[in-house]
């Protein structure tokens, strides 16, 4: 379902945004075509020299995945991944998806667990070119709440790689959501996620 004010899809969510609480809508269809144009590589390489050798702009997740898991006797597990990010600055556009996903679990006396998973590998397109982007840095976080809740966090702290065959690219994040849910007994269940980063395009040395 879709926040229209995070501009955001949640998966296996209803009724209400986790993070504004606005009512939670029907996806928005989407535009088959994107408001930039499509480049040659060596565009874009001309487009760089022009911008000084290197190009910055925002973009944004746009599409988000909650799950949520529990075993015996109060174990929880939440995690919230990365599904989509998009974004552009003039003419360019940059869209890429998760293709896998890295998954971790911690666990601590007497039952609480911690769940974590985040984006490790996005794949997608920069402009019309070939990005494959892999996670360099994931934030974690572990919290507890009395008498036996655990809630785990983790996030996508900056990911990079290629764009075509001569260029780099790297994703840096500049804010995180996150929301935790409680369950009866005593299970916790935590998520976050990168909702926004920094794009950052270079040429590849040598």
């Amino acid at each position: 379902m879709y926040c229209k004010n995070c501009n955001c899809t949640f998966r296996n969510r209803r009724h209400t945004c986790p993070i504004c609480g606005e009512q939670l809508l029907p996806p928005p269809t989407r535009e088959e075509a994107h408001p930039g144009r499509t480049l040659t590589e060596a565009q874009l390489i001309e487009r760089l020299h022009q911008a000084g050798g290197e190009i910055r702009f925002s973009v944004q997740t746009t599409e988000v995945q909650l799950n949520s898991s529990a075993l015996p006797p109060y174990f929880g597990f939440g995690e919230a991944i990365e599904q989509h990010i998009e974004g552009g600055a003039d003419d360019l556009w940059f869209d890429v998806r998760c293709t896998q996903v890295g998954h971790a679990r911690a666990y601590r006396f007497p039952w609480r667990g911690y769940g974590f998973a985040w984006a490790s590998v996005m794949e997608g397109e920069l402009s019309g070119i070939t990005v494959t982007l892999r996670a360099e840095r994931v934030g974690r976080r572990r919290r507890w709440g009395f008498p036996l809740f655990g809630f785990g966090y983790a996030w996508v702290e900056s990911m990079s790689g290629r764009c075509g065959d001569r260029l780099n690219v790297s994703l840096q994040q500049t804010g995180i959501s996150r929301f935790s849910r409680r369950r009866f007994p005593h299970r916790g269940f935590g998520y976050a996620w990168s909702k926004r980063f920094e794009l950052r395009l270079t040429l590849q040395a040598g």
